[in-house]
């Protein structure tokens, strides 16, 4: 796919209804786990926070909205927290 090509009105309400879900859960479980790996634990509050980082780091770099993101990185906590922040 190439680097340019937007996200269609499908792709874009698939992703707000999930991050409207994502929220929902926020609100109801927000000091619950969310996520583990190996020992770690991560909240969604946690989860939250971690992926508003992402999302400010990736429009702050000029990431437009709609645009598909490379993730470069490992499976696990990190791979969720940044496909959270892509999204939002």
């Amino acid at each position: 796919m190439p680097a340019n090509r937007q996200l269609g009105k499908a792709g874009h309400i698939m992703v707000a209804r999930f991050l409207e879900s994502f929220s929902e859960q926020v609100l109801l479980r927000g000091d619950k786990l969310a996520v583990e790996e190996n020992g770690v634990e991560l909240t969604y509050n946690g989860l939250d926070r971690r992926s508003d980082a992402i999302a400010q780091r990736l429009l702050g770099n000029g990431c437009e909205v709609g645009v598909p993101v490379a993730y470069l990185g490992g499976f696990g906590l990190p791979l969720v927290a940044a496909m959270f922040g892509a999204f939002k």
